[in-house]
């Protein structure tokens, strides 16, 4: 009887717990967040989508960079994916190469396209799915700057 009771106070202790202790972040795919990255402001201009916080480029997955440019310039290890929605993306369309920063590490930068969706591969080796949904862009007397809005979601 002692431990019939013990079992059924273990078992309502782990589920008053919720998330276990070692969740990684994984999802269902269902799992879509939003940031805003601003290149003029250097707390919010890089974001580490392993740890969901923004980040300095030593630990950023991706950077928004202060480029007089059109299009957003975005530094980290990603390519254009060939899927086009981020709600049907999952881990079979992860691309296995074409990757800007496979060689380089994650200082490599390019413009990319508001609207495109992109797979990062992270420094952890995760991957996940990005798009930039809006970029508001602004000259000054000081430079440039993108303020986008990314939408994400992690694949692997």
């Amino acid at each position: 009887m002692k431990g019939i009771f013990l079992l059924g106070l273990f078992s309502i202790m782990l589920a008053s717990c919720g998330v276990p202790q070692d969740f990684d972040g994984a999802t269902d795919g269902h799992d879509i967040r939003t940031i805003v990255l601003d290149s003029a402001d250097d707390a919010k201009r890089g974001y580490s989508f392993s740890s969901d916080a923004y980040a300095g480029w030593e630990t950023a997955d991706i950077i928004n960079e202060p480029w007089c440019t059109d299009e957003p310039g975005i530094c980290g290890n990603w390519v254009e994916a060939k899927e086009k929605d981020i709600e049907g993306i999952g881990p079979a369309d992860i691309p296995v190469s074409g990757y800007i920063s496979d060689v380089a590490g994650f200082d490599d930068c390019q413009n990319v396209e508001v609207g495109a969706l992109y797979v990062n591969r992270n420094r952890d080796s995760r991957y996940y799915a990005f798009t930039i949904v809006d970029d508001d862009y602004s000259e000054s007397e000081y430079g440039c700057n993108h303020r986008i809005t990314v939408m994400y979601k992690r694949l692997k």
